[in-house]
């Protein structure tokens, strides 16, 4: 919708973006809070855990319907009913009295926020085309890749000002005037974007995919805190057993001619399942990546949380000229953009791997921050130009289904790389080898993505 793009454009896009912002940031900004967290309500650090947890399980476990729900009922509408219940969440969250509360406002957070997000990268695809989509995903790249740098930036800004001695509690306030203004903008500048309304609602497929989807995150987010007991494996294996019966309802249903959860089209579509696995891969990379650095210049550099930050801080500027030069790039396919990215990713893992093994705490960071300068660059040219390879194979009829499968795998993504990485990030010894290799297996997952977005065809049955 060209008109669309000349004269609203930029807000109708601000507006989109502040569900992804939200989502993400809040995904990672209480974990730089805990500590204070737990000395103003006086709990545990493993109960703390499950705020964390809750909002990790209920955000993945309700995307998949969400995104089928915006299909049918309208992707603005589902979109502002979600940004505004997230809002009124980090409200309850914000003025907790005790842990209680705050994990139950949390949980409220993450299925508002899996309701709103699916929907932000639907209604990209159903209003923007050619030349201004490419734009607009550069941006919405840029926009996660700020908003994970933020919550690391801005948390401790936010705790160590202590402004009306809110503490860790501004950190959820922040999300009430942003989310509101931004839900009540939506109603008046985004176009209502639907494909069909639902004769009957699929209640199976949306059963097995939360269940699914919460049997997996829940152990993988919190299973080492609790010394991987029984429980944690007895739900993964559910969750095994509950993807094989979700994904054979799923093609039953489509053949059936139903309205299933996931389209059928996409999960018979080799290009778009490639896609997907291309992104599991990086994803399962880049949120380990996140955490573990995090975790390496505090505790093994002995860095403040700020302090970290600005080393960390250069990524941003490396996502942004690696995206500007991108655009420049308009002649060359989107898939080999995505390789290269990958291939930068791949050596500055490994240039990483050789400053973690040489470098101790009060020595120079620069080459650290160098390093991450370079990381950013990688993640600038495969994020955006990734999500422009997939999307557009997503008809517009199943865009919400599409992109709740995408950002579905994004979380689960996430939480495998975190769990499995942090597994040995927090076995092998000395510390400084314990990240070496975690890098070096990152270096392999960014070039395992690579390869999988090598193999992907140059076309796909829907175009853009």
């Amino acid at each position: 919708m060209s008109s669309i793009v000349l004269t609203r454009g930029s807000l109708v896009l601000a507006v989109l973006l502040a569900a992804p912002f939200l989502a993400v940031f809040d995904g990672f900004a209480l974990n730089v809070a805990l500590p204070s967290i737990q000395h103003d309500l006086g709990t545990s650090v493993a109960v703390l855990q499950l705020a964390v947890a809750g909002y990790a399980v209920s955000y993945a476990a309700c995307l998949l319907t969400a995104g089928r729900l915006g299909d049918a009922f309208g992707r603005r509408a589902l979109f502002v009913g979600g940004l505004t219940l997230f809002s009124l969440a980090s409200l309850a969250g914000a003025v907790a009295p005790n842990q209680l509360v705050l994990i139950a406002a949390r949980v409220l957070q993450g299925a508002a926020a899996a309701v709103a997000y699916p929907q932000t990268l639907a209604l990209i695809r159903a209003n923007f085309t050619g030349r201004d989509f490419t734009r607009v995903l550069t941006i919405f790249a840029a926009t996660i890749g700020l908003a994970s740098l933020a919550a690391q930036l801005l948390s401790g800004l936010l705790i160590e000002a202590d402004v009306g001695h809110l503490g860790w509690r501004s950190i959820l306030m922040v999300n009430v005037p942003i989310g509101l203004i931004a839900s009540a903008t939506a109603l008046l500048v985004v176009p209502e974007s639907t494909s069909s309304r639902l004769a009957s609602f699929d209640l199976s497929g949306s059963a097995l995919g939360a269940i699914t989807l919460a049997s997996l995150v829940a152990p993988l987010v919190i299973g080492r805190e609790f010394g991987w007991p029984l429980w944690a494996w007895l739900m993964l294996a559910v969750s095994a057993v509950a993807l094989v019966m979700l994904l054979r309802h799923e093609l039953h249903l489509g053949r059936a001619g139903g309205l299933s959860l996931i389209a059928s089209e996409l999960l018979k579509d080799r290009f778009f399942l490639l896609g997907l696995t291309a992104t599991l891969l990086l994803y399962s990379a880049q949120v380990s990546f996140f955490f573990q650095m995090t975790v390496y210049l505090q505790n093994g550099l002995r860095l403040r949380p700020f302090a970290a930050s600005l080393i960390l801080a250069p990524q941003a500027f490396g996502f942004i000229i690696a995206a500007l030069l991108a655009r420049r790039l308009q002649s060359q396919p989107r898939r080999h953009l995505a390789m290269a990215g990958a291939g930068v990713l791949v050596v500055s893992m490994l240039w990483l791997v050789r400053l973690v093994l040489n470098t101790t705490a009060g020595s120079d960071p620069t080459p650290l921050a160098l390093a991450m300068l370079l990381t950013g660059m990688g993640f600038g040219l495969v994020i955006p130009s990734l999500l422009e390879v997939i999307l557009p194979a997503i008809p517009i009829a199943h865009a919400g289904s599409g992109s709740g499968v995408v950002v579905t795998v994004q979380q689960v993504a996430g939480a495998i790389g975190i769990a499995l990485l942090g597994l040995l990030l927090f076995t092998l010894r000395p510390f400084a080898v314990a990240v070496a290799v975690s890098l070096g297996c990152e270096a392999a997952l960014f070039g395992l993505a690579g390869l999988a977005v090598r193999m992907m065809d140059r076309g796909s049955p829907y175009g853009r």
